[in-house]
């Protein structure tokens, strides 16, 4: 593995130290040399791991005194931000995360089904039947990422390489809350038949059928993240 990827799998680990309270907010991060020795990686990879999370504004290196964690509100990077909001819990962040999902996601669906080719619909098509397979084998991470695929196929679909790109930015953060999801059977299927309605509007080039399945898909994201993380979450059974 070169050292520019074992970096950035550091730079993560780091920041879910940071979010889980392993260092808390004003800490320092332990020394260059305890932190290489703990990942097996070298100095040098360490230091570009920290430079991640200082050109980020998580981390500030103050010199001759170390390396502190920033609070939340100073960071610079929306993904960060929004993961660990997520992470810890904060609702109300969630909730704004939805909306954020529903402004593009609607708007990228009637994109999709005016620029759709039969490579968009066909890809659209493999991640519903990923997306079937992991619900048959009872796997949350292969459905998780079928279920990433789908959406990331639409955006692909809409030839708009910006709203893609903005998107991108969110792609940690997705990736935790459909994790919390995808772990339940009923949510699954809920997924699969709303990805259905979806990929038949958008092969379709139904503009205005595929905006409204990708709403019913928000309402019901909506309703099943709180359903899991609210007061009565993880009471359900599958």
């Amino acid at each position: 593995m070169d050292r520019n990827t074992l970096a950035r799998e550091l730079a993560d680990s780091l920041l879910d130290g940071i979010v889980d309270g392993q260092y808390a907010i004003s800490d320092t991060l332990p020394p260059e040399v305890e932190l290489a020795d703990a990942a097996g990686v070298s100095r040098l990879t360490v230091r570009e791991a920290v430079g991640n999370l200082r050109a980020r504004n998580i981390v500030a290196v103050r010199r001759g005194l170390g390396t502190f964690v920033n609070p939340l509100d100073s960071w610079s990077d929306l993904d960060a931000v929004m993961y660990a909001s997520v992470r810890r819990g904060d609702a109300r962040a969630a909730e704004q995360l939805l909306e954020v999902r529903r402004v593009v996601e609607v708007g990228a669906a009637e994109l999709a089904a005016r620029n759709r080719d039969s490579r968009s619909v066909s890809a659209l098509d493999r991640a519903i039947e990923d997306l079937e397979e992991a619900d048959s084998i009872n796997d949350g991470q292969a459905a998780t990422n079928a279920d990433l695929a789908f959406h990331d196929a639409i955006l692909r679909a809409t030839e708009n390489a910006i709203m893609q790109a903005l998107y991108a930015q969110l792609r940690h953060t997705l990736e935790l809350t459909r994790q919390l999801t995808s772990s339940r059977s009923d949510v699954r299927k809920s997924a699969i038949s709303h990805h259905r309605a979806i990929r038949d509007a958008i092969a379709a080039g139904d503009v205005v059928a595929a905006g409204h399945a990708m709403s019913a898909h928000m309402d019901q994201t909506s309703a099943d993240y709180r359903r899991l993380v609210g007061p009565e979450g993880g009471r359900d059974s599958d």
